[in-house]
This record gives C-alpha cells, sequence and structure tokens, in this order.
C-alpha cells in the first residue's frame, strides 16, 4: 500500500514539473501538461503512431504518440500514468517526415538510401560534379554504397550505364543533403553532365 502511495506522489510531482515545449504553434494547440490521453483523442483523435515505453525502474504505464493537429502540423505527446508529460510540436512537415522524428526519437530510425541510375553525356563536366558531390555527401553524413559501372542485367529490360547508391542515417539526413544550399548550388553540374532517375528508398 505504502508502494503504491509512493509511486502516486512520485507521478504527480514529476508531472507538476513536467515539460519540454518545441515549434512555434503550440499556443494554438489545445493541450496541457497533466491533461488525460483520453481527452487528448477526444480532441485530436486517435493518434497515427504509437508506442508503449518499457521501464524496469517505473511500474506507471508510458506511451508516446503522434498525433497529427493540423494540414502539415503534427504533434508529439509523451503519457505518464496516461497523462501528458512531454509536448513536442512539429511544424511544417509531411505525414512521412514527422514519423522519422517520432521513430528517431523512439531509438527505431531506419537508414534511408538514395538509389540512381546514370548516362553520362560529358565525362569531365561530371567528373568535377562527382567530387564536389562527394564532399557535400560526407559533410551530411552520407556514406557511398555503390559507385559502379559493372552492371549486368538481369531481366525486365533494365540495363543503366551507372549506378550510384548512397546511404545515410535517416531520411531526414538524406533530404537535408538534398535541399542543402550547397548541394542546389551544383546540381546544374549534373544535369549538364547526366540523365538520371532517382529514387529515396526508406530501409
Amino acid at each position: 500500500m505504502k508502494k503504491a502511495i509512493f509511486f502516486f506522489l512520485l507521478a504527480n510531482f514529476l508531472l507538476s514539473n513536467a515539460g519540454y515545449v518545441h515549434g512555434e504553434e503550440y499556443e494554438k494547440i489545445e493541450i496541457s501538461h497533466g491533461m488525460y490521453e483520453k481527452a487528448v483523442n477526444a480532441k485530436y483523435g486517435e493518434p497515427v503512431l504509437s508506442e508503449k515505453i518499457e521501464s524496469k525502474f517505473w511500474p506507471i504505464p508510458q506511451t508516446k504518440a503522434l498525433y497529427r493537429i493540423g494540414e502539415s502540423d503534427y504533434m508529439i505527446l509523451h503519457f505518464f500514468s496516461r497523462r501528458v508529460k512531454k509536448i513536442t510540436i512539429l511544424n511544417g512537415l509531411d505525414l512521412e517526415e514527422a514519423t522519422a522524428v517520432f521513430e528517431e526519437e523512439a531509438g527505431q530510425q531506419k537508414p534511408a538510401y538514395l538509389m540512381a541510375q546514370m548516362k553520362i553525356l560529358d565525362e569531365e563536366v561530371f567528373s568535377e560534379y562527382a567530387k564536389k558531390a562527394s564532399e557535400i555527401v560526407k559533410e551530411y553524413g552520407g556514406e557511398y554504397l555503390i559507385r559502379s559501372k559493372k552492371i549486368e542485367p538481369l531481366e525486365g529490360g533494365w540495363d543503366p550505364e551507372r549506378v550510384v547508391v548512397i546511404r545515410f542515417d535517416t531520411l531526414g539526413d538524406l533530404k537535408a543533403w538534398l535541399r542543402s544550399p550547397e548541394y542546389e548550388a551544383i546540381k546544374p553540374l549534373r544535369e549538364k553532365s547526366a540523365s538520371s532517375k532517382a529514387i529515396m528508398i526508406k530501409g
């Protein structure tokens, strides 16, 4: 009985001292620390994603959930004893990007890959592009897994001249590299020297 009372009082103490808030839209949401999970679901609907947080030390239930709160806005709520303990607001993201943040916080983030097939039109200009691109990939935490002309077609009529595969730790890292001002500056070199097709793959 004493143990139960202790954890009840501790839970209330932690909730009363809760809080990290990120994002610019916090003032616009109707969520407060200590709010019950059922009340949140009644306001914003069921979460897009949720995960139970296992703890050997805390016998009190803990979960984390991702909610959509606008066209391109999401929030991640941490529930402690089914009440809001931590609020994180994510602004200007699509579902894929919000999911990536959610998984990264949970330590579940999977790597992401960019795969491209290329036909080289100007070897000299492409070599200049490839050298600069390699430096930017490294700067953003990427790693080239494949850069090869040694390709053996199997089926389906796919016969690329050259294939490139780049690995990043997260999809966010890949997109940060792809949208970076450094990479934007050298894209004209690639477009001038090669025809290419590319896809992003979440591992």
